[in-house]
């Protein structure tokens, strides 16, 4: 486990990987934390240190205020540190209940990151506002890069501007990124 920042961050990058990304993955939190101001990163590869990290930070800021970038793999089942490794594996569920307070933003940066949408309890859902989720299998960790841009203070973007910039940074991921918004119903498509 590896932890930059303090815990009381709004913005935070929680990255669960165990794989040849990690070490990449970990530098580009250090240069978000070094170049836009402090966040807190936490590089995780135990399960449960991972999902008492996310509580623990959760409960210790604003989540009216909260912007959440987590790195991992991702599928229907859930997350996990490594593709298809149960023992290691976060059920969407287990994610849910690890951010109790929830977060303003949420960007689930890995493959077919939606389909957590088929799996949290619409209602209960730890989005209060907007959720960014991937569609395909993808190289995803330049997405980290770009969350920087969505919680920078020195050039504030609005929410539906960010489209626009994957699009222009990014655009081979861009294409399978999709913003999702609360509603009444649990989360619809938002631009």
């Amino acid at each position: 486990m590896k932890v930059i920042g303090d815990l009381t961050c709004q913005g935070a990058v929680f990255v669960y990987k165990a794989d040849n990304t990690a070490t990449k993955a970990w530098s580009d939190v250090e240069e978000i934390n070094k170049s836009n101001g402090a966040i807190r990163g936490e590089l995780h590869e135990d399960k449960a240190e991972l999902l008492s990290g996310l509580r623990t930070w959760n409960e210790a800021v604003d989540a009216s205020n909260a912007f959440l970038c987590f790195y991992a793999h991702m599928g229907p089942t859930g997350i996990n540190c490594i593709g298809g490794n149960p023992p290691t594996r976060v059920a969407w569920q287990e994610l849910q209940m690890a951010l109790p307070r929830g977060v303003e933003l949420l960007w689930l940066v890995g493959c077919k990151s939606q389909e957590c949408l088929q799996q949290w309890n619409s209602l209960a859902t730890p989005v209060r506002h907007l959720l960014l989720a991937t569609s395909e299998s993808r190289p995803w960790r330049p997405l980290l890069r770009c969350f920087a841009a969505e919680i920078d203070i020195k050039h504030i973007r609005f929410y539906d501007e960010m489209p626009a910039y994957l699009a222009s940074v990014e655009p081979e991921l861009a294409k399978y990124t999709e913003y999702f918004r609360r509603s009444e119903n649990g989360l619809a498509r938002a631009f």
